[in-house]
């Protein structure tokens, strides 16, 4: 909005009277700014109101918010050019912009917004882009995912006491973190689809609750069995175990997987793929910790 009150006039000849939006080069470089009247009336003109401000503003009303628009526009190629390289280029150029907003832009962005909120000053930032948002979504799942840490080390610590194996503890939680890559790659298969969106970072949580549930089970009813079967018959122990627990955990792990490919009748595409890929999962950590 500010290249819009510093205008500048393409022609020499205009009079004082003459409005015409046509004559104004909304570059910033305007040697005095016009009065704000005249570069809100100068948006209307130009259609450039509904960029600027909210969608429910009207002329005339006072507004806290506005909104700034950049657009970076990259030479790629010729019309001519074959198809193949335009892809090329195109990817090329795709990547670099997308290193220059991870590197540059995202960073200068976050300095400005934590500056500006320090100073206690009454404005605040608030940004969208096709690369910036995704980024700012990824860097937060990231961030979010040190914290299943936390909870791994939990989980870790209690079936530790539990079970009174650190061996049994961490290769139980190795074995369920192993369906998440597992799942990806069978889902990647059947589906085509292999890039990762954000929604899979949530799978780390659900998973290591998920797989803690069945060991517990799986480590109750073989301890139950010194009580029910011969203490050295190990297979008659084992049959035991896959009876009971392996059918308590069956049920659970289908019906919780079911819940998840039910989400295969959604018409959106992103949603289909994320309960397939959990029901996938669910399956997976139950047939890796039998």
């Amino acid at each position: 909005f500010a290249n819009l009150v510093w205008a500048n006039r393409t022609d020499t000849w205009y009079k004082w009277w003459d409005t015409n939006p046509a004559t104004y080069a909304t570059t910033g470089n305007g040697p005095e700014p016009l009065p704000l009247k005249a570069a809100v009336a100068l948006a209307e003109r130009k259609q450039l109101h509904h960029i600027f401000f909210p969608k429910n503003w009207q002329g005339g009303a006072d507004t806290n918010l506005l909104r700034s628009v950049f657009e970076f526009n990259l030479q790629c190629c010729r019309i001519w050019d074959d198809p193949a390289v335009k892809r090329d280029i195109l990817n090329e150029l795709g990547l670099k912009y997308k290193e220059f907003v991870v590197n540059e832009l995202y960073p200068l962005l976050q300095e400005t917004k934590k500056s500006t909120l320090g100073a206690g000053a009454d404005i605040e930032i608030f940004w969208e882009g096709d690369v910036v948002t995704s980024h700012e979504v990824y860097s937060a799942l990231q961030s979010d995912a040190f914290m299943a840490i936390g909870s791994a080390t939990f989980i870790f610590c209690f079936l530790t006491i539990h079970a009174g194996s650190p061996l049994l503890s961490a290769s139980a939680l190795f074995l369920t973190i192993l369906s998440i890559p597992l799942a990806f790659v069978m889902s990647a298969t059947l589906s085509g689809a292999n890039r990762v969106t954000g929604a899979y970072f949530l799978s780390l949580f659900l998973m290591i609750g998920l797989g803690a549930d069945v060991v517990i089970v799986i480590i109750t009813f073989w301890d139950s069995s010194l009580k029910l079967c011969d203490n050295d018959d190990t297979a008659e122990r084992l049959r035991y175990v896959y009876k009971n627990a392996g059918s308590a955990c069956l049920a659970t792990t289908m019906t919780t997987a079911a819940s998840f490919f039910a989400n295969l009748a959604s018409v959106l595409r992103a949603l289909r793929e994320f309960g397939f890929f959990m029901g996938v999962c669910i399956i997976g950590t139950f047939v890796l910790l039998l």
